[in-house]
């Protein structure tokens, strides 16, 4: 039914009741009828203009065609100006098919015209295209762009490039080269994603080297979360075999060694608890045995911290397990309070080497059992 068909209908129903009724009925449909008019309600349903559904190959072929009879920043442009996404990427394809070495300085132009403009995808490939063209004129040139999110996605296309390939450790002197001339964020972010570059191709050698040369022990431990991420990706034991290796060299810092041997439990315990249990005998002689015991019993005390707990109070003294005592103790109050507290002060009683969970058995009786606590 149309809006005139409906105003017919309100207007044939007046019966001589309706037509005594107040001034006010006569105003409210005067109203209407403006309102109905406004909207174009007399007229004729509108239809917009037909939008083409179908997938035309033969008018994707002509642009693709006729892009290419043009200059290859003149292609570019076009490109990235095009609306519809699949003609837009097809597009793209025919230019990235073209771009060499003797027409990558019209390409870079184009790109460059409008940095903060450039998706992740575009800046990525042409980080790509630029490293295999010119891997150290690359580097240089990403790294010194002042829009961070261009610089970010093209940089970890030319490391990852530069990694790819024999002279790999080359990109690090490359960038230690560059180093003294970038803001000290920047440089932060060009380490991280020479960490990621250099783990993903187990170029394991040169990212030894990058760890060793960096004091922040903060930026240094994202840089080896960074390698393990992706050195996993690459092959799961990847990570846990490299930092077997490095644990008994004594060239490696212990500061380094400890870290690394850190973000491994940290893997075993968030992928598998069994597979963490395991692994820890092999470094429960090390001075840094008690941290490592301290992380699995965050992780495990969450699941089962009677559990835990017994584990840990196996431990000989000689692995520090006071900490990991400590956190196992703060979970099992957390979750069972009533029993935890019998049990642990009964431990604290009769073992003198569970002194450790002191504290927070005090902490938790303080609440409501101050006298106690005080005792």
């Amino acid at each position: 039914m149309t809006c005139r068909d409906g105003l017919t209908r309100f207007v044939g129903r007046s019966d001589p009741a309706t037509k005594a009724r107040s001034s006010g009925g006569a105003i409210l449909f005067l109203s209407l009828v403006l309102v109905l008019g406004l909207s174009g309600c007399d007229a004729e349903p509108q239809r917009g203009p037909s939008v083409e559904t179908r997938i035309d190959s033969s008018a994707a072929a002509e642009r693709i065609a006729a892009a290419r009879s043009v200059g290859i920043g003149e292609a570019y442009q076009q490109a990235l100006d095009e609306a519809d996404p699949f003609l837009q990427h097809m597009l793209f394809a025919a230019v990235y098919g073209r771009v060499d070495a003797s027409n990558f300085a019209e390409f870079r132009e184009v790109f460059e015209r409008k940095l903060d403009r450039r998706s992740a995808d575009e800046s990525r490939v042409f980080g790509n295209l630029w490293a295999k063209i010119d891997s150290q004129a690359a580097l240089r040139g990403v790294m010194t762009w002042t829009n961070p999110r261009a610089r970010k996605f093209a940089s970890e296309e030319v490391m990852s490039v530069w990694a790819q390939q024999p002279n790999a450790a080359e990109v690090l002197q490359a960038f230690r080269d560059l180093a003294g001339e970038l803001p000290s964020g920047v440089l932060q972010q060009g380490q991280y994603s020479l960490a990621e570059a250099l783990g993903r191709h187990l170029q394991l050698e040169a990212l030894l080297s990058l760890l060793l040369g960096v004091d922040d022990v903060e930026h240094r431990t994202r840089l080896a979360t960074a390698s393990l991420i992706e050195m996993t990706r690459a092959e799961r034991d990847a990570f846990v075999r490299w930092v077997e290796q490095l644990r008994g060299d004594d060239s490696v810092p212990i500061e380094l060694r400890y870290e690394l041997v850190m973000q491994v439990i940290r893997l075993q315990v968030t992928r598998d608890l069994d597979e963490a249990l395991a692994w820890y005998p092999t470094i429960a002689s090390e001075e840094y045995a008690g941290d490592a015991l301290t992380i699995i019993a965050q992780k495990w005390g969450r699941d089962d911290p009677v559990a835990a707990m017994e584990f840990m109070r196996q431990r000989p003294e000689s692995e520090n397990p006071g900490s990991a005592k400590r956190a196992a103790a703060y979970l099992w109050l957390n979750q069972d309070p009533g029993m935890a507290r019998t049990e642990l002060r009964k431990a604290v009683e009769e073992d003198p080497t569970m002194s450790s969970v002191i504290f927070p058995l005090v902490q938790f009786m303080m609440v409501n059992e101050l006298e106690e606590a005080m005792e």
